[in-house]
């Protein structure tokens, strides 16, 4: 069974069942597992355990005091499996299975924000579990005016610690000792 939202689709993702808001956020939303999703297009299949946000895509970690987010062209979420193989309940019909999330695929203009810094990719895959984002190709991270410059980058969103390599030479890093904007 699939599921269709279009134009500002906002999907409010727990750990508890899944609820579904179509053109409008909840103003009061708790729990720490909770993702706010905006797109153009929100597609979901219930058989197969996944979500696809196409069209401006953007993924914001809700109750954290610092900003975690995710914005790429598409973003692809997976849904872990019933363990039972029922259907969902009747309350949980708008995600499949009524299931928490277990990855995120983001595909092409990627841009993962931490706190102050701001990551750059062409791909990413993020695991909700541990908070950590992996970032693929044509890398950059900067914070501040310091940058550095890679094509592969892996970052925790819980801690804001990163790294970054270049599996085809080295890294480039612009640092500066005044990070004025």
């Amino acid at each position: 069974m699939k599921t269709k939202l279009s134009a500002y689709a906002f999907i409010l993702l727990s750990i508890y069942p899944m609820i579904v808001f179509a053109d409008s956020a909840p103003t009061n939303i708790q729990g720490d597992g909770n993702v706010k999703i905006i797109a153009d297009s929100i597609e979901c299949d219930q058989i197969k355990n996944i979500c696809v946000a196409t069209g401006n895509a953007f993924i914001e970690k809700l109750n954290v005091p610092d900003k975690r987010t995710i914005q790429a062209d598409s973003i692809t979420m997976v849904f872990e499996k019933n363990p039972d193989n029922h259907p969902a309940d009747k309350k949980d019909e708008g995600m499949p299975g009524g299931q928490k999330p277990k990855d995120f695929h983001a595909e092409g203009n990627v841009l993962v924000t931490i706190k102050d810094s701001i990551i750059r990719g062409d791909q990413a895959n993020y695991d909700p579990n541990t908070e950590v984002a992996e970032v693929h190709e044509n890398v950059s991270v900067t914070s501040g005016r310091n940058e550095i410059l890679g094509n592969y980058g892996r970052a925790n969103l819980k801690t804001g610690e990163y790294q970054v390599i270049n599996s085809s030479g080295r890294v480039t890093a612009l640092v500066f000792q005044d990070n004025k904007k």
